[in-house]
Parts: C-alpha cells; sequence; structure tokens
C-alpha cells in the first residue's frame, strides 16, 4: 500500500475518469477534457489541494455559459 505510483498514472487513471464523466457533452467540451484532466490532475499534485481545480472549473463553466447565453 505504501508504495507509491509513477506520476503518469496519477495524471492518467484521473483524466479517463474525468475524459467518462463527459461523455454525451458537446464534442468540443469532451476534446477539452482530454487537455483539462492532466492539467487539472498536475495543478492537484503541485498545490496538494484540489480547491485550485474547482474555482477554475467553476469560472470555466460560468464563461462557457455566459458566452452561450450571449448567442441567443
Amino acid at each position: 500500500m505504501g508504495q507509491r505510483y509513477p506520476l503518469d498514472w496519477r495524471i492518467l487513471v484521473p483524466m479517463l475518469a474525468y475524459t467518462a464523466w463527459h461523455l454525451g457533452k458537446p464534442l468540443p467540451e469532451l476534446w477539452g477534457t482530454l487537455f483539462w484532466g492532466p492539467a487539472a490532475s498536475a495543478i492537484v499534485l503541485a498545490t496538494r489541494s484540489i480547491w485550485p481545480v474547482v474555482i477554475v472549473h467553476w469560472l470555466l463553466n460560468v464563461w462557457m455559459d455566459l458566452v452561450i447565453w450571449q448567442q441567443w
């Protein structure tokens, strides 16, 4: 249990879960998860906190909603 996994697994596994969670979403959003997933994992590993990722994700969602709302 105390064995550390390689850095690749600590980024790859959450990215796959994050991408799977977004299946069924619009294609640009799904493709974005392939970039945001590893970035989010790296941020969490570097800061040892999930809160920076939660805040950035929330801000991105608000921004996308505003862009969509303005197009109506």
